[in-house]
């Protein structure tokens, strides 16, 4: 698999097509969905497994065209700091501490 900026894919395609496209339905769908909760996006990041049409699995990842390299890391780094939270948590639960 090579990356290419928006997705992880298994051959080479043009940059720009399909990738952009589903960046913008990303985007206009968390930004309604927000928006019923008086939130509004300012930056965002979207990482699915994916299954394509020809039944090959990928890591797909999707930000906000205007997204930093360390915004991307903080968001990733915060995530992944409080999913162990949880799992330290449940472990705690499960085994006693």
């Amino acid at each position: 698999m090579l990356y290419r900026r928006g997705c992880l894919v298994a051959d080479e395609e043009d940059e720009a097509g399909p990738d952009e496209a589903v960046g913008r339905e990303l985007l206009d769908a968390a930004s309604q969905i927000l928006a019923r909760h008086d939130l509004m996006v300012t930056k965002w990041l979207f990482v699915a497994d994916v299954i394509d049409g020809d039944g090959e699995r990928m890591l797909a990842s999707y930000a906000s065209p205007d997204i930093r390299a360390w915004d991307t890391l903080g968001m990733i780094d915060f995530v992944q700091a409080r999913e162990r939270g949880v799992v330290a948590a449940d472990a705690a639960a499960e085994f006693g501490d």
